[in-house]
């Protein structure tokens, strides 16, 4: 019998059944061609985490249109990268996992130089990270990207994905318009706080309406945003419900915008598990499965959340890079042998932003270099010494 009862209980998400609570939630690898489209080396990647034990793995941000996004993440905004993704999604299904993708756009929070083409949001207001005003969308433009979204969805059910997740978190396109920091608009689709949500609640809509009753929607938010002016918990926990109306099975509850980046990808100084509460009050707010994420590294944690009501699901990333085993170890009572993130974000977060390379671990050479359906630690024979440079 597992120490973790709760951890390893099947799951529903809307029709959906998921074999554990664990799930990789989406996050940037570099792993795909200049395209958007699937590589080798992002199947193995993807696969190696589906191998370890975890209930569904969350592909990387999909870009849904060409105004968005440049040379990160996957693409999806034609039919001509559905047979790709389909390799990827049985590859994951081999390995034992249900198989999820994000769908995204960056709205303001990219720059032009990558698109290629002015870059768009709910208002003229320039992201402080990124620096560069926007267009404001039209009327006619917000209804294309709606349909964008519906398509883009379309093409994941296609491809073998067992649900999507609309990304309205971490102050991107559809949280530009839901956020009052960042919409200013007077019309229809700004101004008062229904008017403000219109947007993702007419992106909802169209992708039930493509994907048809049954498909499981996952819809990603943040809790709070931590910056002056930005989406509060109370305003959260009046969105769900909203979204839940509109045809959303489960809430992924994260954090922050780029301003506030320390939260979003949280270094080793803030505490595990620290947005749980987040995640425990939007759950009060709604009768769908909610997803809690953020610094929760263990499997003693996770059981703890679940088993306390506070969350449905656990997201691990970090956690599932420093070792892809872990579900697999803490399932056999190996719990001792998991290698634990410790949050430094050096090879997961630095080594893509900075120094534009694809995903590793400090803590788990094989990450992200193709070597992890082989590669294995062994215990050592007899006493060695060892010498630390640096």
């Amino acid at each position: 019998m597992t120490s973790f009862p709760n951890v390893f209980k099947p799951g529903r998400i809307g029709r959906l059944e998921l074999k554990n609570r664990l799930i990789l939630p989406a996050m940037g690898s570099q792993l795909s061609a200049k395209d958007g489209s699937v590589t080798d080396e992002l199947i193995d990647y993807h696969r190696t985490i589906a191998a370890g034990g975890v209930g569904m793995v969350t592909v990387e941000i999909a870009k849904v249109h060409p105004t968005t996004g440049g040379g990160v993440g996957v693409t999806l905004y034609d039919d001509s990268y559905i047979p790709g993704f389909r390799r990827l999604t049985e590859a994951i299904h081999k390995a034992g996992a249900a198989a999820c993708v994000q769908l995204w756009h960056a709205g303001r929070q990219t720059n032009s130089a990558l698109t290629g083409m002015p870059i768009v949001s709910a208002s003229e207001i320039a992201c402080p990270v990124c620096q560069e005003k926007p267009k404001a969308l039209s009327v006619e433009e917000i209804h294309e990207l709606t349909q964008a979204f519906a398509e883009t969805a379309r093409r994941a059910k296609e491809a073998g994905f067992d649900c999507i997740e609309l990304h309205g978190a971490h102050g991107y396109l559809l949280s530009q318009f839901m956020s009052p920091y960042s919409n200013h608009r007077t019309d229809e689709y700004g101004g008062t706080f229904e008017k403000r949500a219109r947007f993702p609640l007419e992106v909802i809509e169209a992708v039930r309406k493509k994907v048809g009753p049954d498909y499981p929607i996952i819809y990603r938010i943040s809790g709070v945003e931590n910056v002056p002016g930005g989406l509060t918990i109370e305003d959260t926990k009046r969105i769900a419900p909203m979204l839940v109306s509109k045809g959303v099975d489960a809430i992924h509850v994260s954090i922050g915008v780029y301003e506030s980046l320390q939260y979003t990808v949280p270094p080793m100084d803030l505490d595990r598990g620290f947005n749980v509460w987040a995640a425990a009050a939007v759950k009060e707010a709604v009768q769908v499965p909610v997803i809690a994420v953020d610094r929760i590294n263990t499997p003693e944690l996770a059981e703890e959340i679940i088993a306390g009501g506070k969350a449905d699901f656990i997201a691990m990333g970090r956690p599932l890079l420093t070792d892809p085993q872990l579900p697999n170890k803490a399932m056999q009572g190996r719990v001792s042998e998991i290698r634990h993130c410790i949050a430094c974000n050096q090879g997961c977060v630095d080594r893509l932003t900075i120094e534009g390379k694809h995903v590793s671990c400090i803590l788990n050479p094989a990450c992200g270099r193709g070597l992890e359906t082989e590669f294995q630690f062994e215990p050592i024979q007899g006493q060695k010494k060892a010498v630390v440079v640096g």
